[in-house]
């Protein structure tokens, strides 16, 4: 795999800088398809409306226009996007780095 440019770097790691983007990135890497149903449930300390408004508005579109994912909203479907893949060796290699899934 070809290194990373710094700017491809700080694109990544902005995307991936808040654990509900990781989380998506994570629930579709481990779907094994490349399309997934966008059917998150809210953690239990949020309410569902402000949840589904901070993925729909915020977390959602910042994964899309980084590459990462395509969004089909007519359809409620997540693709992988052209930056996947680089997106989850990112992940994978601070995965084992800190030995954690959940992170």
């Amino acid at each position: 795999m070809k290194p990373y440019s710094p700017e491809e770097l700080d694109v990544l790691l902005e995307a991936l800088s808040h654990h509900h983007r990781r989380q998506i990135i994570l629930r579709l890497e481990e779907a094994d398809k490349d399309t997934i149903k966008f059917e998150f449930k809210p953690p239990k300390e949020q309410q569902q409306v402000d949840w589904h408004i901070r993925l729909y508005h915020h977390h959602v579109p910042k994964l899309e226009s980084a590459g990462l994912i395509k969004w089909n909203k007519q359809n409620a479907t997540l693709t992988v996007g052209d930056r996947f893949d680089r997106a989850v060796t990112l992940l994978e290699a601070i995965h084992e780095e800190y030995d954690e899934r959940e992170f």
